[in-house]
């Protein structure tokens, strides 16, 4: 897939009557996750400024499709390996999960396969940002 590819899947994806929808962006450093994520909530109509989340670890985002969280788990890999339950209580995602219609979630690929394992029944999709040079590609795992 292409960016644009990538960006009308994830827009399809919001039909959905299950809330949230949760969007795993996955790729090395300098992949453009956070770039994925400001044009897909940029598309949604947001009038805010989205920036990563690494300091602050999540943001609330206001768009015309509802109420989006933009979470960054990068300096969270580590203790996520330990404790994964703590971690996600520290930065309340089961709360977040109560009041998002999008969730985008940048390095959560171990909180993916957590999710998967413990049978989690919502949209949840994986978008792996592979980088050639000046190319990107987009692989869409469900």
């Amino acid at each position: 897939m292409d960016f644009k590819q990538v960006l009308e899947f994830m827009g399809r994806q919001l039909d959905s009557s299950l809330k949230p929808v949760i969007f795993f962006l996955e790729g090395p450093l300098g992949a453009g996750k956070t770039y994925l994520s400001r044009a897909f909530l940029e598309s949604l109509g947001t009038k805010q400024n989205v920036v990563s989340p690494t300091f602050i670890i999540s943001r609330e985002i206001d768009t015309l499709a509802g109420k989006a969280y933009h979470l960054d788990f990068y300096r969270l890999r580590e203790p996520m390996q330990e404790n994964i339950e703590a971690i996600l209580g520290q930065v309340n995602f089961w709360e977040i999960l109560q009041t998002a219609d999008i969730v985008l979630i940048e390095w959560g690929d171990l909180l993916y396969d957590y999710l998967k394992n413990q049978g989690f029944n919502l949209p949840m999709f994986k978008v792996v940002i592979h980088t050639k040079k000046d190319k990107r590609d987009y692989k869409v795992i469900h």
